[in-house]
């Protein structure tokens, strides 16, 4: 009942602030806990790129975890 009573303006900061959360708990997901054979079939699939999953997996891993969290950490307002 809380969200309802914030109005339209309440309801946009919350989501967000909760969207970022969401795209952090996916990239995590996709690097850390995604078994590699599924990931490499769901990247590669019948294209022979040999390169492209270890540079895909490296990006999952640690920097769109890293940019959403700055994402997340403006959005609360820590960074002005």
């Amino acid at each position: 009942m809380r969200f309802y009573r914030q109005g339209a303006k309440g309801a946009k900061k919350k989501l967000d602030e909760t969207l970022p959360l969401g795209g952090m708990f996916i990239a995590l997901y996709a690097g850390w806990f995604w078994k590699a054979g599924a990931e490499r079939a769901e990247l590669i699939g019948t294209v022979d790129r040999p390169w492209l999953f270890p540079v895909w997996r490296f990006l999952v891993r640690y920097l769109a975890p890293a940019a959403v969290l700055i994402v997340l950490l403006n959005q609360v307002g820590l960074f002005g």
